[in-house]
Parts: structure tokens; C-alpha cells; sequence
């Protein structure tokens, strides 16, 4: 190693991250209206399949952010409040998240919910968002009436 590159290395400077290409079907989840009547399935309310496919020539290391708690449930992943690893997805593999609506908050139904699920990686960028919309709905549509 150089002395530039000993130096550069010992104030905490690094070489620019390698560049990420992952490609992510769908980009974002609209669920349109989500009924929260009667008991909720074990799959949640509603539910849908997120690909995330490395199409680069670099492997990298995914993680899943503390994800809304307020709303979702993702499958294999039942603890919201903590970053998950998904491991390492090697060029040409893909990796497959189950996303469901499985509550709302008081006054939100009838009206249009977003939230985000939030990948983290080892390269650039360093995060990827898959936005999520639904509209939580019940028999009445009483905007009044706990969430389900």
C-alpha cells in the first residue's frame, strides 16, 4: 500500500462504492380498496409478490429496514421493529418478498394509505423504497371504527 493509500485509508476515506443493478417488479403496490371485515387471514388482508432480481455482475447483500409495523406484515419476517438480512443475492439470482396489508390506524379508512418498504445494500445505491397504497375499508365505512 501506498503512503497516499495508508493515509487515505487511515482518515476514515474509502473508494467509491460499487454500483448496484437490481431490478425490482413490481416498483411500487397498489392494493386499491382493502377490506378489513371478518377475521384476517393468516396472509394478511391483501398480498403481493416483490422480485428483486441482481442483474449486475457484482453480488451484494441485501437488508430489510424495520419495516411499518402501523400496516404490514411481510412474510418469513414477523419481527417489524428490526433490520432483517435477506443475504447475499448473487448476479442473475433473485430474491422474493411476500408483502400484505394487515392493519390501518384510526381514522384512515376510507382514505388512501402510503407506506414504503426499504431495502438496504453494500453498494450504490445504498437503499431502494417500494412505495405501497391501499385504501383500508369496512362494511359501514365508518371512519370511526377501530382498525381491524
Amino acid at each position: 500500500m501506498t503512503v497516499f493509500g495508508l493515509l487515505w485509508a487511515l482518515l476514515g476515506c474509502s473508494e467509491e462504492k460499487t454500483v448496484i443493478d437490481l431490478e425490482i417488479v413490481p416498483t411500487r403496490l397498489y392494493f386499491g380498496e382493502v377490506s378489513f371485515d371478518g377475521e384476517m387471514p393468516e396472509e394478511g388482508r391483501a398480498s403481493d409478490i416483490v422480485t428483486i432480481l441482481n442483474e449486475g455482475q457484482i453480488a451484494t447483500s441485501l437488508t430489510l429496514v424495520a419495516y411499518d409495523e402501523d400496516h404490514l406484515c411481510i412474510a418469513g419476517f414477523p419481527d417489524p421493529t428490526v433490520n432483517a438480512s435477506l443475504g447475499i443475492i448473487e448476479p442473475g439470482a433473485s430474491y422474493v418478498l411476500t408483502i400484505a396489508i394487515c392493519d390501518y390506524l384510526p381514522g384512515e379508512a376510507t382514505t388512501e394509505v402510503e407506506t414504503e418498504v426499504v431495502l438496504l445494500t453494500d453498494g450504490e445505491p445504498p437503499s431502494f423504497s417500494i412505495p405501497i397504497y391501499f385504501t383500508p375499508t369496512r362494511g359501514g365505512t365508518d371512519d370511526t371504527v377501530d382498525s381491524g
